[in-house]
């Protein structure tokens, strides 16, 4: 079967589909109300939203109200020290983004400081917990 993202319209192959009890049990359908997990092809997290709707394509299906993409509130600028750990603070940005994805980040370039990243956050808690994180990869 093939579902289709109702926050951004993308068409994913269903690998598997299941509920956990605890473990992952694959099933042949979730029923309304169920809880469960479904696993695609899906080339990025970022392309998976909280409160989305999986339908199949070409359904017309009402999304559920309320959800919304979480908005930072709160931004700073992350350079490396030297220039030459560009690729290291690379990785680890992106690597904490993954497991947030509150977590804004683009690339950015400053004539003093080089190369480096304006990451927006949910808030200053947000921020000193993210950069803790960065600070310990």
């Amino acid at each position: 079967d093939r579902i289709k993202s109702s926050a951004t319209g993308e068409v994913y192959e269903v690998l598997e589909l299941g509920v956990l009890s605890p473990e992952m049990v694959p099933m042949r359908h979730l029923g309304p109300g169920q809880v469960g997990y479904v696993v695609t092809g899906m080339k990025s997290t970022r392309a998976a939203r909280v409160g989305d709707t999986l339908c199949r394509p070409g359904e017309a299906v009402d999304v559920l109200p309320g959800f919304q993409p979480a908005k930072a509130m709160c931004f700073a600028g992350i350079y490396p020290s030297q220039a030459d750990e560009y690729e290291q603070l690379r990785a680890a940005v992106e690597r904490l983004a993954l497991n947030d994805s509150s977590v804004v980040v683009q690339k950015e370039s400053s004539g003093a400081l080089g190369a480096g990243f304006r990451v927006g956050y949910l808030g200053l808690l947000h921020m000193e917990v993210f950069q803790q994180r960065l600070e310990d990869e």
